[in-house]
């Protein structure tokens, strides 16, 4: 490998791993739990806060560096799949926002919640976690940690518009090094 080639391929990923995401907290649920509604980077997406402690108000923004959960080693990565498990339930039980929420809370904070059906709720996702793909939700935590709210997003495909011009930037890439490593 060139010499270029290595200084591209470090300024690549030295820019992608000091990217940092800007969120913007657009609607809070209706009562105080359940999926928020977030503006990442000006997309529209839905949320939900791991803490209880953390106040957030509509219309503020902060940094947060996006995570999957297979970016976190146990027993952190354990209590993120817990959570989305949990998230998967919001819409399967629309009358237990409280108690799936609060369980959520109650993973990343111990002891904090108690009563209704958070029991319940934590034996059934300490159960079923391994059902969720790690790859389904993104976590993006706020930059300094704990100046805002950590939320759990389920992760989009990306667009087929996007898979192309990504695919062709690196084919044109690629086509560049050829050509270069050719002319030598």
């Amino acid at each position: 490998m060139t010499t270029i080639t290595r200084t591209l391929i470090l300024l690549l990923v030295a820019f992608l791993s000091c990217y940092a995401t800007t969120i913007t907290l657009t609607g809070a649920p209706t009562g105080t739990v359940g999926p928020y509604n977030l503006s990442i980077d000006g997309i529209s997406a839905q949320g939900v806060c791991v803490t209880a402690d953390i106040e957030i108000s509509v219309g503020q923004s902060w940094q947060a560096t996006e995570y999957t959960v297979t970016d976190f080693s146990a027993p952190v990565q354990t209590q993120y799949l817990e959570a989305e498990w949990l998230i998967k339930q919001f819409p399967l039980n629309l009358g237990d926002y409280n108690g799936i929420h609060d369980t959520i809370w109650d993973i990343f904070e111990p002891g904090t919640y108690s009563g209704g059906t958070i029991a319940s709720w934590m034996n059934l996702a300490s159960v079923n976690y391994g059902s969720v793909d790690p790859y389904s939700f993104e976590v993006y935590v706020p930059i300094p940690v704990n100046s805002s709210q950590t939320f759990i997003v389920q992760a989009e495909a990306p667009e087929p518009g996007t898979l192309l011009m990504v695919g062709s930037a690196l084919l044109l890439f690629g086509s560049f090094l050829r050509k270069y490593n050719h002319s030598r």
